[in-house]
């Protein structure tokens, strides 16, 4: 049986959160949807049109303009968002730039 798309998203999402690195003040930055999604994005963001769980925004700077997620604020799924939290609290890049100063 074919997992829901709703639902790889946030496996995306989650695993993205688990694994990314914190600045050196242990926050996350924004997240790039091609970063977070991979080869899917263009299925995953057509998908989040129809049903926004995670809000994405356009930003831009110098060079141009990207697709991002601003952090875990953007994500609209009150469950969902408390699990990415509790994978950010655990991360251990977070942890370890936490702890530098």
């Amino acid at each position: 049986m074919k997992t829901p798309i709703k639902y790889e998203i946030m496996s995306a999402m989650l695993k993205y959160v688990t694994n990314a690195s914190a600045d050196q003040y242990g926050q996350l930055k924004t997240m790039d949807v091609y970063a977070v999604f991979g080869d899917r994005t263009k299925e995953f963001l057509e998908y989040l049109k129809e049903d926004p769980i995670i809000k994405v925004s356009t930003y831009g700077w110098t060079y141009g303009t990207y697709q991002g997620i601003g952090g875990l604020s953007d994500i609209k799924d009150d469950n969902f968002r408390m699990m990415c939290q509790e994978a950010w609290a655990n991360n251990k890049s977070r942890i370890e730039n936490l702890n530098r100063w």
